[in-house]
């Protein structure tokens, strides 16, 4: 079997590609909520449905092109797929409908806040399994944190009105988002290439979606051709690409530090409100502020990352030989 994998140290040069590429996911993750405005507002379509089809057409496109083109790179070992389908599940399925039901049942700010509770979880088990968190990485956390509170507008009273549903929801989306980026990294660390991770990941996330909604619903969008384009868009930008982007930075720069750098999405996302909505959506100067918190964190990591000798990355543990994939396995 054909295996991708991350190497015990990488260079400065790698790592940079890595930030590079968590930033080109979180990019296409920005735009979502343009493709979920359409997608509502002129066809009615619920988000549950939205998500299905998300997951299922990026899936679909994916497998497709693997089964014609890469066919070795679809063999999976009998003792993989429990990993495969717990992504599925829980870093897919339950990821997406968690925070669907966050921003349905309460204040998008409060989704969003709770959201990006995720790098914190993952620095927790991080230093369940023995690595401590440096100084620095606590700043960048911290000021992310900070800077995703202010880019939602915590500061609006119509934005804080919790209730329990929003914020029981808001915490499976925070954790469940933690799965996600754990679980992206793990695929690559037990030697397989980045595709079938997200192919499977995705199509058993996009069966377990699709059996959560109604039947009804989820044939409405076939009698919708005007749809289709955007369903395309938001399966092929922001749930193929920026996944694949996502998993291959992962394979190059600590999975915490990934999720920290992820937390510019509700800054490009703000933007895009702002240039691209019509009406524009305003942005105050505590988002303003928000968004360079979330910047200044994205420096105070990138450049420890890429500033630090190999030989310290090394004894920090920063990354993990992967296993080597055994075709009697399979």
């Amino acid at each position: 079997m054909q295996a991708w994998c991350i190497l015990p140290v990488m260079s400065p040069t790698t790592q940079l590609r890595g930030y590079v590429l968590v930033l080109v996911a979180a990019c296409f993750w920005a735009t979502i909520g343009l493709f979920y405005r359409a997608l509502v507002d002129q066809f009615q379509l619920t988000r549950g449905v939205i998500v299905a089809y998300r997951a299922g057409i990026a899936a679909l496109v994916l497998l497709l092109y693997l089964a014609v083109f890469r066919p070795r790179l679809l063999i999976v070992h009998r003792r993989d797929w429990l990993y495969f389908t717990s992504y599925g599940c829980i870093g897919v399925a339950a990821f997406f409908l968690s925070y669907i039901q966050a921003t349905t049942s309460g204040p998008l700010a409060v989704a969003a806040v709770l959201l990006y509770t995720a790098p914190i979880w993952i620095m927790l088990w991080s230093w369940l399994k023995g690595e401590a968190p440096s100084r620095r990485k606590l700043v960048a956390l911290s000021l992310a944190f900070v800077g995703c509170a202010l880019v939602a507008d915590i500061f609006n009273p119509a934005n804080v009105a919790v209730n329990g549903p929003s914020l029981l929801f808001g915490l499976l989306s925070g954790l469940s988002y933690a799965a996600y980026s754990v679980w992206s990294a793990e695929g690559t660390r037990r030697g397989y290439h980045v595709w079938p991770v997200v192919a499977y990941s995705l199509g058993i996330g996009a069966v377990v979606l699709f059996a959560a909604q109604p039947l009804r619903e989820s044939l409405r969008p076939l009698h919708l051709p005007g749809a289709w384009p955007y369903l395309l868009g938001v399966a092929l930008g922001p749930s193929l690409l920026a996944q694949t982007c996502f998993t291959l930075g992962l394979a190059q720069v600590p999975t915490a530090n990934a999720s920290i750098v992820a937390t510019i999405e509700p800054v490009i996302a703000a933007l895009l409100g702002w240039l691209v909505v019509v009406p524009p959506e305003p942005l105050s100067g505590w988002q303003l502020a928000g968004g360079g918190c979330v910047l200044a964190a994205v420096v105070v990591l990138t450049r420890a990352g890429v500033n630090t000798p190999p030989d310290a990355r090394r004894r920090r543990g920063l990354y993990q030989r992967p296993r080597v994939a055994n075709s009697d396995d399979v």
